[in-house]
């Protein structure tokens, strides 16, 4: 059956003889396509992540993989497929798939975008110009897979990083890690990471790691921020500031942020040592002031860490993850055992914040 899937992939296509390369994580990745215009988009976005193999990988460690991905507008396979289920708190459908032998299907719901993936080569379908957002994810989930392989835990973070520490951030979805992430660069940051980061204990040390992803941010960050809102027309943005603060909020009208266009270049650090976690516990509602304290670690707080490696994920065995399940917590407290934890609680104030992480947690977390 994988074979026909393959043949309606590329059904009446071919690729070009031309081919774009990157390396990161130990795993070199190489993009062909029938579409000149998707390999030239794709190496646009990537250009400023200066990607390389990671620390500790050579040559011969490298594993290698292929992604075709073909241009095109007449693939349906959804009635193959069923459900993956959602995480708790989203709603609506996103991703369908099918698993056959040592490979998997996923089409998702919205765009139309087919992928499928067995070792060694990757398949993508759809209108990919269109949606060139979810090609990049799918680029970058081979990377995470080879990062997981290697014994890196996926966690739910912002991160950034000052003098070689890096600081994650998390909460839930919504609750402001991106823009608060955004807001420290201009405290001496830069950029790791804006929802996937990857913890390794090293050498009496635990290493974050980053993914080639910019952040994908509301129209409710953009218009707060001076620098970004060159990403919205001004009578757009003039419309956006009238709407409630509660409405604003719940905008899902994402933004690609590339962060050396606004912040500048050298701006980006994939690849540091962990020193603070810090995690959201705000609200919009509280009328309480916002506070920053630490804390110790608890199960109240690992759930805004813990992520699904999600449905593109194979393992070393060849299986891939199973729906609705997380990494073991165990695994979440071994590698932020000596990690200092803070949490921010009160109202959601993120000038205030920026001022308080700047001060505390890069300079504390390592006391």
């Amino acid at each position: 059956m994988i074979e026909d899937i393959e043949a309606q992939f590329c059904s009446g296509l071919s690729l070009l003889e031309e081919a774009r390369s990157w390396q990161l994580a130990g795993m070199r990745l190489t993009l062909r396509s029938n579409s000149r215009a998707v390999l030239q988009r794709i190496a646009d976005y990537l250009q400023d992540f200066n990607i390389v193999a990671s620390p500790q990988q050579d040559a011969a460690s490298t594993q290698r993989i292929e992604i075709h991905a073909f241009e095109r507008d007449d693939l349906d396979l959804s009635p193959l497929t069923h459900e993956w289920p959602r995480e708790a708190g989203k709603t609506g459908r996103k991703d369908t798939y099918l698993d056959l032998d040592n490979a998997r299907l996923v089409v998702k719901v919205r765009t139309g975008m087919h992928f499928l993936q067995r070792p060694g080569l990757c398949l993508a379908a759809g209108p990919c110009l269109a949606n060139d957002n979810q090609l990049i994810n799918f680029i970058n989930t081979q990377w995470m897979s080879c990062l997981q392989r290697q014994g890196w835990l996926i966690g739910h973070a912002a991160a950034l990083v000052r003098n070689n520490q890096t600081l994650a951030i998390a909460g839930l979805s919504g609750g402001g890690k991106s823009t608060l992430m955004l807001k420290l660069l201009g405290h001496g940051g830069q950029f790791m990471s804006n929802d996937r980061l990857f913890l390794r204990a090293n050498d009496k040390r635990i290493m974050a790691h980053g993914i080639a992803k910019w952040p994908r941010i509301n129209p409710g960050t953009i218009i707060h921020e001076a620098c970004l809102q060159a990403l919205i027309p001004e009578q757009e943005r003039a419309r956006l500031k009238a709407l409630p603060v509660e409405q604003l909020r719940q905008l899902e009208q994402k933004y690609d942020a590339p962060i050396p266009f606004f912040y500048g270049q050298d701006q980006v650090c994939l690849h540091a040592p962990l020193s603070g976690l810090l995690i959201l516990n705000w609200s919009a509602t509280s009328d309480q002031p916002t506070r920053l304290q630490r804390v110790e670690l608890s199960d109240r707080l690992l759930p805004a860490l813990m992520k699904s490696p999600g449905p593109f994920y194979q393992q070393s065995n060849g299986r891939f993850w199973t729906p609705g399940t997380l990494p073991p917590q165990q695994d979440y407290r071994a590698v932020l055992s000596n990690i200092a934890l803070f949490e921010l609680s009160g109202r959601i104030d993120f000038e205030t914040a920026a001022t308080l992480c700047a001060q505390q947690c890069w300079d504390q977390s390592h006391a």
